[in-house]
This record gives structure tokens, sequence and C-alpha cells, in this order.
């Protein structure tokens, strides 16, 4: 007895390109209401001119003559040739030469000919003609269920035809498919037959998109030095299929978002997993700027924005992180001031600027502490400020007649612990470079004796700073443009 899944191998066999080029009465060129004995004599009839004809697909020819011994291939292939409006058997020709060009004669023939097809799938005769086949056919394989099937079958089929198309168009690109399913759209098929067969259509790519991930996912945690490579490749690999999917659903289908989703997710991991074993993140904000692309839930695209931010705000404080490592918290600060006067308003600069004071970023371990020695006055000492949290400032300064002339370090502390060393704060720092300008002008005015004393003092506050910004600025533009 036939089955579904008999019809669906029966029907596979004629689908886009080969609805009629695969048709058995198309290959044989027999009429639609052969008998036996006429079907006997053109076989071996076309057997002998295959033989004398090498242009001839002889393999075809016997394959075809095989399947019409199967009654249930036969009807199929008689209704679908019998049926056929001569509009779909010409539109189907000129779209199997390609290359799918918008062309408003072809675009008339889908809509005629889809529209025809809908016709005769709703119109009671056409099924009454088929049962009637089936009773002269009269095979035990044949049934009343048969040509119920087929009547649900058959829209579908249709519909596949053109969605094929429509994949073999997304190869161009979306705008190409998008006129195919428009066609479908915009015919009388029934709707779930058009949507089973735009969903059907992309269930490769689907499938592409999917294992691609999940080779992806499985190479990088095997070995995380591939992850750049394997994240090119994933997007080379998916950019087809996701344009067939996007091109046949459209944007905002829940599969089309999922699956560029799930493309997104894995490139971000990816970055991730680069980021952990590369000395320059810039590989990794290249594959999160792409991932962004490819983003769509809200949950994915705040995901990688921030690995994004974290990322990027890592790359931007690297070299701070170098000189805390090497005591120099300072000199870390001064460029995240001057990162932070250049780099534009946003979620980077906003990070930048909350990184706390005992941060590893811009504070250092505190490797040994400085003595404490002042004899008269003169030598060195703290000055502690209370801060937040029973945490207090200590800054350690050079004093004369216990005046602190000149801040060294700070630290923050609590209960005898110094937890931190962190740069010195606003007041210190600019009273120090005051002082150093002061003996710095004092050195100068010997040179000028003409000049007053305080336009030397400010002349040489004014280089001091101004040398020292300018190079902090031109360092902190080629960061943030890089």
């Amino acid at each position: 007895m036939e089955t579904a899944t008999d019809l669906d191998h029966v029907l596979r066999a004629v689908t886009g390109p080969d609805l009629y080029r695969g048709n058995i009465f198309g290959v044989t060129g027999l009429s639609v209401d052969a008998t036996a004995s006429q079907i006997r004599r053109r076989r071996e009839e076309a057997i002998l001119e295959s033989r004398l004809n090498p242009d001839l697909d002889a393999d075809a020819i016997r394959t075809a003559f095989e399947t019409m011994r199967d009654p249930v291939a036969r009807l199929a292939h008689e209704l679908l040739w019998r049926w056929a409006p001569d509009e779909h058997r010409e539109v189907v020709a000129a779209e199997s030469q390609g290359p799918f060009r918008q062309e408003a004669r072809l675009d008339s023939l889908w809509k005629i000919s889809l529209d025809a097809w809908a016709d005769v799938f709703a119109n009671p005769e056409s099924w009454a003609f088929a049962r009637e086949r089936v009773k002269q056919i009269d095979d035990p394989r044949l049934t009343t269920g048969t040509v119920r099937r087929l009547k649900d079958r058959l829209p579908y089929h249709i519909a596949a035809v053109t969605a094929d198309f429509a994949v073999r168009a997304a190869s161009l690109g979306v705008e190409a498919a998008d006129r195919l399913v428009a066609v479908l759209d915009d015919s009388r098929l029934p709707d779930e037959a058009v949507d089973g067969a735009l969903r059907d259509a992309v269930r490769p790519a689907e499938r592409q998109i999917s294992q691609a991930c999940e080779t992806t996912k499985d190479t990088v945690q095997a070995d995380e030095s591939k992850a750049v490579a394997m994240a090119d490749s994933l997007l080379a690999k998916t950019s087809g299929p996701l344009v067939v999917v996007n091109a046949l659903l459209g944007k905002g289908d829940e599969l089309t978002v999922a699956l560029s989703d799930q493309v997104a997710l894995a490139v971000n991991n990816c970055a991730i997993a680069d980021d952990r074993v590369a000395d320059d993140p810039a590989e990794a904000v290249r594959l999160l700027e792409r991932a962004q692309e490819y983003a769509r839930l809200r949950a994915t695209i705040d995901l990688i924005s921030e690995n994004l931010e974290v990322i990027r705000l890592s790359e931007l404080t690297r070299e701070m992180r170098a000189d805390c490592d090497r005591g120099k918290v300072n000199k870390a600060a001064r460029r995240r001031r001057a990162l932070l006067r250049v780099l534009p308003d946003g979620d980077v600069k906003q990070a930048l600027a909350s990184i706390p004071p005992n941060d590893k970023r811009v504070g250092g371990d505190v490797k040994r502490a400085p003595l404490s020695i002042s004899i008269f006055g003169i030598g060195t000492k703290y000055y502690s400020v209370r801060r937040r949290d029973n945490h207090f400032t200590t800054t350690y300064w050079f004093t004369f007649a216990w005046i602190p002339l000149i801040a060294f370090s700070a630290y923050l502390t609590s209960e005898g612990r110094m937890h931190a060393k962190i740069p010195v704060g606003p007041v210190a720092r600019w009273w120090r470079v005051l002082v150093l300008s002061f003996f710095l002008a004092a050195a100068v005015q010997d040179l000028v004796p003409q000049v007053p004393w305080a336009l030397v003092n400010f002349a040489v506050f004014v280089v001091v700073i101004g040398i020292r910004r300018l190079r902090m600025h031109f360092w902190a533009v080629g960061k943030v443009k890089r």
C-alpha cells in the first residue's frame, strides 16, 4: 500500500527545474493516456534511439520507464504533466537558465501560472478526475487515500518549485530572491502551502549555519589560538546561507533572528577566546564589531556591547597596567587623564572614568613602603586624608621645616595597613609642579636676569605643564584612533 513516504520520494524527483524536464512523460515522449502496449513499444524505440544518439541520456530514459511501472509515481507525474499550465512550463524553463533578473514578462508568467495551478487545486472536478484515474489504473497500490494525499501535497509541491528558484536566486543577493518570494506571497496558492514551502526551502541553509557554529565552538574550545581563523571562516561559511534565510523568511522572522544571533554569539565567543590568549586586543575588537552586525536579540546585543567596551578599555589601559606593574602609578594616571580628554562621550569613556583608584589599571601593589624620616623638619613624612569606608589616602612628602614641598607617592590605607599604591591627588600634584617650576625658574633667572622673576616663574610653569600635556595628548589621540 502506498504511504506518505512513498509519495514524498516520488515528488522529490520532480521539483525545481526538474519539475517538467524530469517528468516521465516528458522524458519518454509518451501520452498520459498511453496503454501498456504503447509503453512497451515506445520503450524499445527509446532504448534504440539512445544507442544511436549519444546526446540522449540513456540512464534517464531507462529510469523513466522503470518509474512508470510504479502506479503512484505514474499518477503523480501524470497529474503534474496533464494539469500544467503552459505559462508555468515556460517560466520554469526560463528561470532554469538564470540569472534570475527582474523581468516583467517572467513575473507575469509566474502570476498567471501559479493562479492557474491554484484554480486547478481548488476545482472539485480535478480531484474527481484523479479518483476516476485510480479506478482505471486498477492497481491495489493506488487508493482514494493516494488522491487525498496528492490533494494535500501538490499545492505545497508547486509552491516549493518557486521556493527552490528563490534559494538559487539568493546567491545573487536578497533582491534577486525577493521577487520570487513576492510572486509566491501574491499568488492564490494556499497560505499554508506557501509558508511550508519557504520554510522547508531554508532547512539546508539552517543546517549549514548551525553546523558551522557548532564546529567553530568545538574547535575553539580545544584550541583558543585558532579563534580568529575560525571566526573568519564561520562568517564566510554562513554569509550565503543567512542571505537565503533572510530572503525567503524575512528579516523579522523568528528563525532568521535566531540564526543570525547564533552566528553573532559564536563570533563573540571567538573574540573572547582570542582576547585571553593574544597580547594585542585589536583582532578581538574587530570580531566583536562584526558580531554586532549579526546580533538581533537585545540580550545578545547588550552582551557583545559589554564585551566590546571591556576589551576596548583593556586595549586603552594596557600601557597603564604596564606602568602600574613597574610601580609608576602616577604615569598611569597621566595616561588616563589624557585619554579622558580625547575620548568621545560614551560607555568606554564612562568605564574608564569609573575605575577606582585602587584598581590595578591605575594602582599598583605595595611592594615596599618607604621610610618616614624627618630631622628638624627636613626629610619625609606621611600626610593622610580620610576617604569613604574607613579608608585613607596617605601621601608621602618631602618636607622642609615640616612644610610638605614635593609629593612622591600616595597609598590607600586602613587600620595601619597599606592596600595599594595609587596616584597622588590633584592638589598635591599641582603643588608639586608649582614647587618644581619655582626651583627651575630660579635657575633660569640667573641666565636672564633682566626678565622679571614672576614672568620667568610663570613661563617655566607653563612650559613644563604644556610639554607634558602635549606629549600625553598625542599619545592618547594615537591610542583612540587605533
